[in-house]
């Protein structure tokens, strides 16, 4: 893939920076990186907030995307990112960084003056994050739990009807085709099982009795299987809101083990905690694992709740907001912490009395699934990085 120089129209050089490709212009010394890329070199908050401005910019940059070639997103940035203004194209997901702009990465001449050719450069140097940024963010806190919805009027009728919806998009620059054949499968299926769905249960479900009944295929079948229209668009929600960036991140050959371990996780724990001859559907297991590895590796994003569904003791956020209708901004870390605890009561409480048909254990078996896969791509990360050094 070859990009362009916005001011003269050259090709631009590769370069590596922490292990992360990006590109310059040895004539106008700027410099261009993916907004997944961006993430990783300059901070997911920071990406955050560029990517956020960006979409909201109506304000055209003279420069072209050195891809696409259509003008791109005049972006100003807040003093505490360590830049004024950059250019941002919001259809190929490009940050284009001026020569004086963002102090954290190095610019051209450094890599000139050290390399020579900075094609072949292999590491540059170790970026470090600013207590400052962190202090800002500290003092905005308070502030950022309340903010505007989102652009999208779809997303927006989903948040009013009680479902959490992705107000910083951390990153997404691939197709999501894995997520996508997952939710077409489970939609297909269950028109299909319209027919004779007593049969298509029977031959699709999870028996933590029976687990090995076809060939043990049912591990992974019974994710596919829903209980009706309603279990399956709830599940699909969240699975639209986490899953695609949690695709991006592991690439499609690890989020397939992801799927794989997840379901033989949630079966093994079921076979061993919950022994019974009610057939287990859905994939909500997953769902749980993306949201937990979502969480963890994006502890800032922020993902909105509209306060329109909330009664009874949730009132309260109306009151706060002095709205019924306002938008509640919460960092992913804490809605992790929230489903945590939620899943934890729910099966003490009402699953193990059979108050419910919902598998909670389920649930918290796909967020250990979450758990485990998070810490295990973070280590084969570390470990590739050393070895490039």
């Amino acid at each position: 893939m070859k990009f362009y120089c916005p001011h003269t129209n050259l090709p631009l050089k590769r370069a590596t920076i922490k292990n992360q490709p990006i590109w310059f212009s040895s004539d106008s010394l700027g410099r261009l990186m993916t907004r997944t890329i961006s993430r990783h070199l300059i901070g997911t908050h920071e990406t955050q907030e560029i990517w956020y401005r960006a979409r909201l910019s109506k304000e055209v940059s003279s420069k072209q995307c050195p891809q696409c070639r259509k003008n791109m997103k005049f972006v100003e940035t807040p003093t505490w990112i360590g830049t004024k203004e950059m250019d941002v194209c919001c259809a190929c997901h490009l940050f284009w960084f001026e020569n004086n702009a963002f102090p954290n990465i190095p610019k051209v001449n450094d890599f000139l003056s050290q390399f020579g050719d900075t094609s072949r450069v292999s590491e540059v140097v170790a970026l470090q994050t600013k207590n400052a940024l962190d202090q800002e963010r500290l003092k905005n806190e308070k502030s950022s739990w309340w903010g505007a919805g989102p652009a999208n009027d779809i997303e927006r009728i989903l948040g009013h009807c009680g479902f959490p919806i992705e107000i910083e998009d951390p990153y997404n620059f691939t197709q999501p085709l894995l997520t996508y054949s997952i939710t077409f499968i489970c939609i297909l299926v269950l028109i299909l099982s319209y027919s004779n769905y007593q049969s298509f249960i029977e031959t699709l479900g999870f028996v933590s009795a029976h687990p090995f009944n076809n060939l043990g295929l049912n591990f992974f079948t019974h994710a596919f299987m829903h209980g009706g229209l309603g279990h399956l668009f709830g599940n699909l929600i969240f699975f639209y809101v986490f899953s695609d960036d949690v695709e991006e991140t592991l690439g499609p050959k690890n989020y397939t083990v992801f799927f794989i371990f997840t379901c033989l996780l949630v079966g093994m724990v079921n076979i061993i905690f919950n022994n019974t001859e009610i057939p287990l559907v859905g994939l909500s297991g997953f769902v749980f694992a993306c949201l937990v590895f979502y969480a963890l590796d994006n502890p800032n994003t922020k993902i909105g709740f509209s306060t329109l569904p909330f009664w009874g003791p949730l009132v309260i956020f109306k009151i706060i907001s002095r709205s019924p209708i306002a938008w509640i901004h919460i960092s992913a870390k804490f809605l992790f912490i929230y489903y945590i605890a939620k899943e934890v009561i729910m099966f003490i409480f009402f699953e193990i009395p059979g108050a419910t048909n919902v598998s909670h254990l389920s649930h918290l078996a796909g967020g250990i699934s979450g758990y485990l896969m998070y810490k295990f791509h973070n280590r084969d990360n570390f470990t590739s990085v050393q070895k490039n050094h």
